[in-house]
C-alpha cells in the first residue's frame, strides 16, 4: 500500500481524533462544574467547622473527579512551537514516515545516533519547495524547504549508510497550522509519540 495512502488514512484518524477531544471537552467542562459546585457546600462546611474532641473522619470529596472527567493532553499553550521527540531505538533502513501540518515556517529536525541519518520528502507534498532528492543529517539541526503552509507534508528518515542505525534521540520542531499529525513506524521499533501543539 502506497505510503501517500497510509499516511492519508493517518492523518484522518488523527484529525477525527481531535474532532472527538473538541466536542467532548465541552461536556468534561460541564460535569467539573457540576462536580465542583455540588462539593463546594460540603468542603467549606468542612473547613469552618469549629474542632471538636470527638474524632471525626472527613470523606474526600474529590476522590472520583478523576475518574468522571478524562483529561485530554493535546496541547500546551504556552508551547514556542510543535514539537515531538523520539528516544533510544534501532532505525531500520526503511526508516520512518513524519506526517503534519506546518505553517509556512521551515520544519527543524536534529537527531543523536550511531550514524548520519537522511531525510527525504513524500512525494511531492513540499509542492514546488522541495524538488526532490534527500538532505543528510550529520549531528546538527537542519531545516527543511518551506511547503509554504497550506498542505499537508511528509518526510521520511531513514539512515544514510542504509544500516539499522541506533538512534538516542530524534527531535522534529515545526508551527502548526492544526494538530493533524502522523508517525508510520513500519518495521522500526520506537515508542508512541507524544507531540505538543503551538496552535
Amino acid at each position: 500500500m502506497p505510503d501517500a495512502y497510509l499516511l492519508g488514512v493517518a492523518l484522518g484518524l488523527a484529525r477525527r481524533e481531535n474532532e472527538h477531544t473538541a466536542l467532548t471537552r465541552p461536556f468534561n467542562s460541564l460535569a467539573l462544574l457540576f462536580l465542583v459546585t455540588a462539593t463546594a457546600p460540603a468542603a467549606t462546611q468542612a473547613l469552618t467547622r469549629k474542632p471538636s474532641s470527638v474524632r471525626t473522619t472527613s470523606q474526600p470529596v474529590a476522590r472520583t473527579v478523576p475518574a468522571l472527567v478524562p483529561v485530554y493532553a493535546t496541547r500546551r499553550s504556552h508551547a514556542s512551537a510543535s514539537e515531538v521527540v523520539l528516544r533510544d531505538f534501532l532505525l531500520v533502513p526503511s526508516g520512518i514516515l513524519f506526517g503534519m501540518h506546518p505553517t509556512e515556517a521551515r520544519i527543524m529536525v536534529s537527531a543523536a545516533a550511531a550514524a548520519p541519518l537522511k531525510i527525504c520528502q513524500l512525494g511531492t507534498t513540499f509542492s514546488t519547495h522541495w524538488n526532490g532528492g534527500c538532505r543528510l543529517l550529520l549531528g546538527r539541526p537542519i531545516a527543511l524547504p518551506t511547503s509554504g503552509g497550506a498542505v499537508h507534508i511528509g518526510f521520511r528518515v531513514l539512515p544514510s549508510n542504509g544500516r539499522t542505525t541506533r538512534v538516542v534521540a530524534l527531535r522534529v520542531r515545526w508551527h502548526c497550522v492544526d494538530h493533524d499529525f502522523a508517525l508510520l513506524r513500519g518495521k522500526t521499533q520506537v515508542r508512541s509519540a507524544s507531540p505538543i501543539f503551538d496552535c
